[in-house]
């Protein structure tokens, strides 16, 4: 009798093992299914950010810097607005024209972004017009068309980026992105920018 009871514990523990992994697979699976990046730390802060500075032909746009994207410990995202950062309305670049993109601090003093030392790269992008700001931020949209990416090594004042509209872009309105990237994060200055030939 003492044999069964032995036999029946072992089985229903096996059972027990068994459907924990289970559980914990399809939890797995779930997590890994969902693309939706996890935001634990939301801060805003007034200023405090870089500007892009768009040289293009005969005109020159300032661009706010609109986010600031770090990663925790945790693997969540520390995300930072800049409650201040101002859209330019009337953005226009042409197909083929030449562009120049260098850093400055409207205040001269950049707290918030000088903290990150060197930056890695600056990368310049378009996506659709009617993505979401904060989902650019936190790199959940689609890109469109990649128009530079280039290494910079420097703080974010001392990079610059010359390049062009490339001609096989459409003419449209989209969201102009300009990602400076740092060691585990990034800066984003992402405004409306009107295409054309």
């Amino acid at each position: 009798m003492k044999k069964i009871a032995i036999q029946l514990s072992i089985a229903a523990l096996a059972v027990l093992v068994l459907s924990m992994g289970i559980s914990s697979f399809s939890q797995e699976a779930s997590a890994e299914g969902n693309n939706d990046k996890k935001v634990s730390d939301k801060r805003t802060v007034n200023g405090e950010f870089h500007q892009a500075v768009i040289k293009a032909d005969d005109k020159k746009y300032r661009i706010d810097g609109d986010y600031d994207v770090g990663i925790n410990d945790d693997n969540t995202y520390a995300l930072t607005k800049n409650s201040e950062a101002k859209d330019i309305k009337n953005l226009r670049l042409h197909i083929g024209e030449d562009i120049t993109i260098k850093f400055k601090c409207p205040d001269g003093d950049c707290r918030e972004t000088g903290r990150h030392g060197d930056y890695e790269a600056i990368i310049i992008y378009i996506v659709d017009k009617d993505e979401k700001d904060k989902d650019i931020a936190l790199r959940n949209e689609d890109r469109i068309k990649t128009i530079a990416d280039e290494r910079c090594g420097e703080p974010l004042s001392d990079c610059s980026v010359v390049t062009d509209i490339p001609d096989d872009i459409d003419e449209g309105k989209y969201k102009l992105v300009i990602n400076a990237a740092y060691d585990e994060g990034n800066a984003f200055f992402i405004n409306k920018v009107e295409v054309k030939e």
